[in-house]
């Protein structure tokens, strides 16, 4: 999807997506970034899928990303 276009809907999944997400966490650390990070979910194909395995899956990859 072209840099620009990609709205809340669009969104995907950490590790799912082009971004470095691993990157920018780097990137936060290095400025002495302390506060809240969030996993927000607002891909309606997310919402269709048993909300427990979402949750799951949303914890394991978060705790894979900032660890």
């Amino acid at each position: 999807m072209p840099a620009g276009t990609q709205t809340d809907p669009n969104r995907v999944l950490p590790g799912d997506g082009p971004i470095d997400l691993a990157g920018e966490i780097a990137i936060l650390r290095e400025i002495g970034y302390e506060g809240t990070v969030s996993l927000e979910l607002f891909n309606p194909g997310l919402w269709e899928k048993d909300p427990a395995e979402v949750l799951r899956t949303g914890i394991e990859r978060m705790r894979e990303l900032l660890a």
